[in-house]
């Protein structure tokens, strides 16, 4: 009665239907959280750290990849200055 009554609460959300069969055969869902990551020799173990430093890497590397971009063109004598798209 009480299975019932949830799945009709589901109406058509295929979604919430899966998720009540789940839940109700005990399948958990696992989280794919990283626990530790080593960012120049430094070992993160705290959320708010290891969120920062992916932030810091993905600010950065925009520029990054186009100042080495910069670079490869002068080294290859190629005229044009990408600074100027950018």
């Amino acid at each position: 009665m009480y299975l019932r009554k949830k799945w009709e609460s589901t109406g058509t959300d295929t979604k919430k239907q899966w998720k009540l069969i789940n839940r109700f055969f005990g399948k958990q869902t696992e989280a794919n959280a990283i626990e530790c990551i080593e960012i120049n020799g430094k070992s993160l173990h705290e959320s708010t750290d290891i969120v920062e430093s992916f932030n810091q890497y993905f600010v950065g590397i925009g520029e990054a990849v186009a100042e080495e971009l910069n670079h490869d063109v002068k080294n290859l004598g190629i005229s044009g200055d990408f600074d100027e798209i950018l």
